[in-house]
């Protein structure tokens, strides 16, 4: 065991600090996007370590190098965990891109998605795309990083995530996928009606093309309804992302 002497215990709080943040930046939406340079993210977790060390000089502090070494693996899974949950809130919209490109037929067409590194169809391209904007324009960026910044009053550096946090996280995440669902549902309503509808011009027209006639017809009423309810869809999105911090708080809370 190596003792950490007194006046390094300055130096390990910046490290500890510098921990969470480059797991929220390695996780968090738009943080994280690999467009950003590492070595910002790098440079910005650990200016953020020298601007709150003093403010946690009283913090309890691991006081040998290996006790350290863990502490800072800790604090790094700590702010995975805090970036994957203001992460859902995009994760829910994606759910609801996900769904209406299905029920429309855009899956056949799929770019590819920074903000959440996957390919996606172009609806679902769109959604993620304006949910960054609204992300951006409501500085969901300074919450999450207030948030964090929170937190370790909630959970001093160097601990651990209570074991009930994995519970919470699964209640985060099945709460968001309802909110997916909401956001799709009115797309998804639309066009079981209108397959209904076409189901039953097949059924007495039998002679038409029920292919050529219903695809164009499919993608008519869906990107109609998706427009029709884009306001739902931003306020949706909004309500989300302004429950981010107390996300947060939640998560990581004793």
């Amino acid at each position: 065991m190596l003792p950490i002497p007194a006046d390094i215990k300055e130096v390990a709080t910046i490290l500890l600090i510098f921990g969470r943040f480059s797991g929220v930046m390695a996780a968090a939406p738009v943080l994280s996007n690999r467009h950003l340079p590492a070595r910002i993210k790098i440079a910005f977790s650990l200016l953020v370590g020298f601007a709150l060390a003093p403010l946690y000089r009283t913090a309890e502090i691991p006081t040998n190098a290996s006790a350290l070494a863990l502490a800072m693996v800790g604090e790094v899974l700590i702010g995975l965990a805090i970036g994957f949950v203001a992460g859902l809130a995009f994760m829910a919209v994606h759910v609801a891109g996900e769904m209406a490109d299905v029920s429309i037929g855009f899956t056949m067409a799929t770019q590819y998605n920074p903000a959440l590194g996957v390919h996606a169809p172009v609806l679902t391209q769109l959604q993620t795309t304006l949910a960054a904007l609204l992300f951006l324009g409501m500085d969901g960026h300074h919450t999450v990083l207030t948030a964090t910044a929170d937190s370790i009053n909630l959970l001093p550096l160097g601990s651990v995530l209570p074991a009930s946090s994995a519970l919470r996280c699964v209640d985060l995440v099945a709460g968001l996928f309802s909110v997916g669902v909401r956001m799709a549902l009115p797309t998804v309503a639309s066009l079981v009606i209108a397959d209904a509808a076409l189901a039953l011009l097949a059924r007495t027209a039998p002679q038409i093309n029920l292919f050529t006639v219903g695809v164009p017809v499919k993608m008519g009423v869906g990107l109609l309804v998706v427009m029709i309810g884009l306001p739902v869809l931003v306020s949706l999105t909004a309500e989300t992302l302004h429950a981010v911090g107390r996300q947060i708080a939640f998560l990581v809370a004793r």
